[in-house]
């Protein structure tokens, strides 16, 4: 039951990716938890994320694929359109403990 991160963009976004790993907590059905920290920067950014929640989906099929960041933020649609993302935590929520808690709302 790992707690992991992914990361995209800036080094705010690498910053942030330490202190949500810290307070991920381990999900509630046992599986392993991959936070996906996206950019909107870029649209390279964007495509690199979502090339890689695909490929952790099929590399890590019981995995948790949480997304976060920016590019979440703003393509909120698109993300939440893919079917290997199990939920996504807003900006405004992704550094509060509550976000990151097994039993958060929104989960798939």
């Amino acid at each position: 039951m790992a707690v992991e991160t992914l990361t995209f963009g800036c080094r705010l976004n690498t910053v942030e990716a330490e202190v949500m790993r810290g307070l991920a907590e381990p999900t509630a059905r046992g599986r392993d938890r991959v936070v996906v920290n996206t950019c909107a920067v870029t649209t390279e950014a964007g495509r690199q994320a979502r090339k890689a929640i695909r490929r952790l989906h099929r590399e890590r099929p019981d995995a948790e694929i949480v997304v976060t960041g920016c590019g979440a933020q703003i393509e909120t649609a698109a993300y939440a359109a893919m079917p290997e993302v199990a939920r996504l935590v807003g900006n405004g929520d992704k550094l509060s403990p509550a976000a990151w808690r097994p039993d958060a709302n929104g989960a798939r």
